[in-house]
């Protein structure tokens, strides 16, 4: 597998467009994401003299390199095409994986990937597709060709001067004769070639690109050698670096907390402030003696430190594009204006994106050209929001004519976006949508939030349901996996967001207000009727949510269900402990009567001796242990009996029942998951204005396991966090706490739990004030009446003969979705040991139709709408926090589910090179022949079988592939789209320079890995399948065997499962744009 571009010829290219046009695509672009310039029409620009129909483009990069991404840009609405850089150093090593765009994005490729001479003609290629198209549809404007080539060159001037540079330069200013030789080419396939306009200039303008530590002096000398020798309109790109370390550190580090690491190296050898102005008035006044224009590119990215996983370690340095860089280069635009009293030409390329874009453009900074943000799923056709944004711009042709306005806006702008947040770095930007699910040739399509919930719910179908208003059925699909949607549509801590593919759009789905909504909004919930016969008993011993959903589960398959709990009020620690302002009563009840009223028979206020449990067990067919973790674990420092101090359960309990146990007016808590974020919260309420709440936490709010929204409510109502500090010792006077001393600590290695370990510091300690102290250190099980020494993770049953142990007591403290997972998993082995088998619903019963226009919705952000809360001012009180979803709200959340669980292409929109190619497939299962040997006899048996269950597959095109691991790092799974998916060539040439691949052409399709090599042919009725083992032919209606011929088989059988591969990939592709067909010759056309 290679890492380098094969390129195609023009003909095959457009040949490409051609067909694939004729469904209404091109390079798998729906026609619904082009931009049309008639339609959208006031929002054009003049640059260099000419006319541009958009202000937005594509910056030097991934999206500018081969012809078909040039060409993708233009379409989806890119009217001024930064070309990727060249440089007289044209065969680079370019290191592998090389972009890292899961956030803020970071890079390690730096210039073309071809030689000088192939990049020109991809760029002629690609210059000659957009007249093509433009002709085709129609799209003439007297104006000129409504987009404009921007050369990119570097990197220093004597690299510059040499030939394939010079080359290059001259037949980007003048490619006549290139021209009229391609149009010989292509007039058989497209004869109207002679009635296209096709201008012989391809560029008069550049973009200087240095190296990072290039010095001014080299800087200005290529400046004026492109203005001055060339007669180029020239921008220098310039990089944020000018800010000096104090303020591009403090705005990237500090205010948005962005942990990315700047070397002092990094603003040693760039370009300092005083000398970019000189250079930069030295240029403007030789600009003008040439009677060209001179303009700056803000900003290059930011070289920083390679602290990643995903980019190759022997790069030291990799360099930030993104929303992290913004605020930075709109810093760099102001200080620049003010210096030249907002006479300065400034293009823009720092971390635009849809929301910004008009904000951007307000402030004089035109044109945009945007790489980030286009390799983020969405890809190309996430340039349509950019122009709906700008088309809405009202003021748009007057701003833009407004220099006074724009250095207004731009001051105004550079202050405001040091505070918004969506440029700061956030716990949730550390979320990533990967999980552990295989990714295989065929069959990917699975929606990543289902896997994570423990419970396994099904929510794009129950988001759907309420995108469409159909509440009912919405709570029918959740009350399939999950009888506690009350209590959990409010404290579920909602893992299943961390996994939403919005999130590399927006933010997460917000699917727990949605679960709650559903839950609130059901009109008629059908009660169910248990079957009347009784098909076996269980008993249950803890009724928190592991043992109700195992009794709710076994109810419904006809058992009589017993459950017994020590304390009198059911519902575990869902009903002790949880604070009122974040789990109503109303909502416990509701979910608990649900359940008993199925006829659950109750034994509350009894806790279970060894002898209950043995006659337990001999009254039952089986039995489930799901006690709580009910002890608090001990704080273990002199001084912990001290009046004042307590645990976290014991303060949440007593005030669940009305009292509150606190002391003083200055409290702390020690801790950071939900419990201890529950205690704080309380406290909060509890004290007078003068108190405090502070939470000591022995690492970094990061590594907190509390939910994030928790966490962030902490600060919002004034509770203190101090990071990395642990109790040492209480202080106390007269028995009653009054301090403690805390030891500072450091973050060291990775530990079990996934976290970095507190490290203590030593000598370093402090005193905090305290007349309260919560523990929440966790929590215990205390499990004495049974000898339980193995689980069986899979089915929940211990040693002992059908008993089963779930929930908290399994697992220690834990989650109610958890615990309710647990009670699924345990009621189903329960039924299973009964030889009976849970309720079944088929997935048929709940099909839903789909989103239309999935290709729009796919590629369009929306922010969530979220509920309103209490004012800040009005919490001093229990009354619940959070407040529902309109109707209105819900349908528009629910409605921003991509319904991941039936369409996935990600892979395919986030691939700049076109590579990852989607195709239309018909499911089937097919019998896998196999031949066997006994003896020198041989017999044919069809024991496996073959599934296509998906319509929508991705192949990989290895000639527009040069691995840069972006569909890695956002599809879902945990492969790699571009090593998994079957990988074809577009030529001979190509499939035979590789080890292993597909190549498809006419009615044969040919395979290789490594050593085997496999060939299908469709001819004569049927299809040919041969290998050095074996020649097979199959029908062509249902790929049923019809004979075979052994020739050297080797080992005990031949499996045919390698040609059933091939015939489904022949058969899904042999009609698409993808296929190589011949190509008419001029003379006999």
């Amino acid at each position: 597998m290679s890492d380098h571009f094969s390129r195609i010829a023009l003909v095959r290219l457009l040949q490409w467009i051609l067909k694939e046009i004729q469904t209404k695509s091109v390079f798998g672009i729906h026609k619904d994401l082009f931009f049309d310039p008639f339609l959208v029409n006031k929002i054009g620009m003049t640059r260099y003299g000419q006319h541009l129909e958009s202000p937005i483009g594509v910056a030097a990069g991934p999206h500018t390199q081969m012809a078909q991404n040039i060409v993708t840009a233009w379409l989806t609405g890119s009217r001024y095409i930064e070309l990727k850089t060249i440089q007289t150093l044209d065969e680079l090593t370019i290191s592998k994986p090389c972009i890292d765009m899961e956030d803020e994005g970071y890079n390690c490729e730096w210039s073309q990937e071809l030689k000088c001479e192939d990049s020109f003609d991809e760029y002629l290629n690609a210059w000659i597709v957009i007249h093509i198209l433009r002709h085709m549809f129609g799209w003439h404007n007297e104006k000129g060709s409504g987009f404009i080539f921007n050369m990119s060159i570097g990197y220093d001037l004597q690299g510059i001067r040499k030939p394939n540079v010079q080359q290059f330069l001259k037949h980007m200013r003048d490619a006549s004769a290139f021209i009229e030789a391609k149009r010989r080419e292509i007039a058989p396939i497209y004869p109207a070639i002679d009635e296209v306009e096709i201008p012989d200039c391809l560029s008069n303008n550049v973009t200087l690109s240095t190296m990072h530590g290039c010095p001014p002096d080299e800087i200005e000398k290529i400046a004026a050698y492109l203005l001055s020798e060339q007669q180029l309109h020239t921008a220098v790109k310039l990089n944020p670096t000018l800010l000096g370390p104090e303020k591009l550190r403090s705005i990237l580090n500090q205010i948005h907390q962005f942990p990315v690491v700047v070397p002092d190296e990094a603003f040693e050898h760039d370009i300092k402030y005083s000398d970019a102005v000189s250079m930069i008035e030295n240029l403007i006044k030789l600009a003008e003696r040439e009677q060209l224009e001179f303009g700056l590119k803000l900003t290059n990215t930011l070289e920083s430190l390679n602290q990643g996983n995903r980019l190759p370690k022997e790069e030291r340095m990799h360099y930030m594009s993104g929303r992290a860089l913004h605020p930075l280069s709109i810093q760099v635009a102001r200080s620049l204006q003010e210096t030249f009293d907002g006479h300065l030409d400034l293009s823009f390329c720092g971390g635009v994106d849809c929301f910004n874009v008009v904000e951007t453009l307000k402030c004089g900074l035109a044109p945009v050209t945007v790489c980030t943000d286009l390799l983020k799923p969405g890809g190309y056709g996430r340039t349509k929001q950019y122009i709906e944004a700008i088309s809405a711009w009202e003021e748009y042709p007057w701003v833009m004519a407004d220099r006074n306005a724009q250095f207004a806006n731009l001051r105004t702008y550079a202050d405001r976006v040091l505070s918004q947040k969506q440029y700061t770095k956030t716990p949730q930007s550390y979320f990533t949508i990967k999980n552990k699910k295989e990714l295989h040739a065929f069959d990917c399509i699975s929606a990543p939030c289902e896997p994570t919930c423990p419970a396994h719910q099904e929510i794009p179908k129950y988001m759907r349901a309420v995108a469409n208003g159909d509440f009912d059925l919405a709570h029918d699909i959740i009350m399939r996996t999950n009888p506690f949607p009350g209590v959990t549509g409010l404290v579920c801590d909602h893992i299943c967001q961390t996994k939403c593919t919005r999130i590399n759009y927006d933010s997460a789905l917000l699917i727990r207000e949605i679960k709650r909504f559903a839950e609130e909004n059901q009109h008629a919930e059908h009660p169910l009727a248990p079957p009347a016969e009784s098909k076996g008993k269980a008993a249950i011993i803890g009724a928190g949510p592991c043992g109700l959903t195992a009794a709710y589960e076994l109810k419904k398959a006809g058992f009589e269900v017993d459950i017994y709990d020590s304390k009198k009020e059911l519902g575990g620690m869902v009903s002790g402990t949880i604070p009122p302002f974040r789990l109503t009563e109303e909502a416990i009840h509701k979910d608990l009567n649900r359940i008993l009223e199925l006829g659950v028979r109750v034994h509350s206020g009894q806790r279970v001796s060894e002898s209950q449990f043995i006659e337990i067990r001999k009254t039952h067919d089986c039995t489930l242990i799901a006690i709580g973790a009910a002890n608090a674990k001990k704080l273990g420092l002199p001084g912990d009996t001290a009046l004042g101090v307590s645990d976290q359960l014991h303060f949440l309990e007593q005030l669940r029942r009305g009292h509150s146990i606190l002391r003083g007016k200055h409290v702390v808590v020690l801790g950071g998951g939900n419990s201890a974020i529950d205690a704080a919260r309380t406290a909060s309420r509890l004290i007078p204005e003068d108190g405090s709440v502070t939470v000591l936490y022995r690492r970094t709010i990061r590594e907190m396991p509390a939910e994030i929204e928790e966490i962030e409510a902490l600060g919002e109502e004034k509770v203190n966090i101090i990071e990395l500090a642990a109790p040492l010792s209480l202080l106390t006077e007269d028995g009653q706490l009054t301090g403690i001393i805390c030891q500072k600590m450091k973050l060291g290695a990775v530990d079990s739990s996934g976290r970095r370990s507190p490290i203590p510091l030593e000598g370093r300690t402090f005193k905090l004030r305290a007349d309260s102290l919560i523990s929440a250190f966790g929590q215990n099980v205390d499990l004495d009446f049974a000898q339980i020494t193995e689980v069986n993770p899979e089915t929940l049953e211990t040693n002992l003969k059908g008993v089963f142990m779930g929930g908290d007591a399994y697992r220690g403290a834990s989650t109610v979705i958890r615990a309710v997972a647990d009670g699924r998993i345990a009621a189903k082995s329960m039924l299973q040991c009964a030889d009976l088998n849970p309720e079944h619903v088929k997935d048929g019963d709940f099909s839903i139709p789909e989103h239309k226009h999935r290709h729009l919705s796919a590629a369009t952000r929306i922010q969530a709408t979220l509920p309103k809360e209490l004012p800040l001012n009005d919490r001093k009180n229990f009354h619940l926090v959070r407040g529902s979803l309109s109707v209105e709200d819900a349908m528009k959340e629910a409605a921003r589910c991509l319904s991941c669980d039936l369409h996935c292409d990600i892979c395919v929109t986030v691939c700049p090179n076109r590579a990852n190619f989607t195709y239309a497939s018909q499911p089937g299962s097919w019998p896998v022949p196999e031949i066997r040997f006994k003896g020198k006899e041989h017999y044919l048996i069809e024991e496996k079988e073959m599934v296509l269950s998906q319509e929508s597959q991705v192949l990989n095109i290895g000639d527009f592939c040069n691995e840069c691991g972006n569909c890695t790092t956002f599809c879902p799974t945990s492969g790699d789209p571009y090593k998994d998916k079957p990988k074809f060539y577009l030529s001979r040439q190509s499939f035979e320079n590789e080890t292993s691949g597909y190549y498809l052409e006419g009615s044969c399709l040919e395979a290789k890995s490594q050593d085997r090599r496999e060939k299908l042919q469709e001819r004569d009725g049927v299809f040919l399948y041969q290998t050095e083992e074996i020649i097979a032919r199959f029908s062509t209606a249902d790929f049923k065997l019809l004979e075979y011929e052994l020739l050297a088989p080797k080992g005990s059988s031949v499996s045919l499962d390698g040609a059933l591969k091939l015939l489904i990939l022949y058969q899904n592709l042999k009609n698409t744009s993808f296929k190589k067909i011949g190509v008419p010759t001029p003379a006999a056309t």
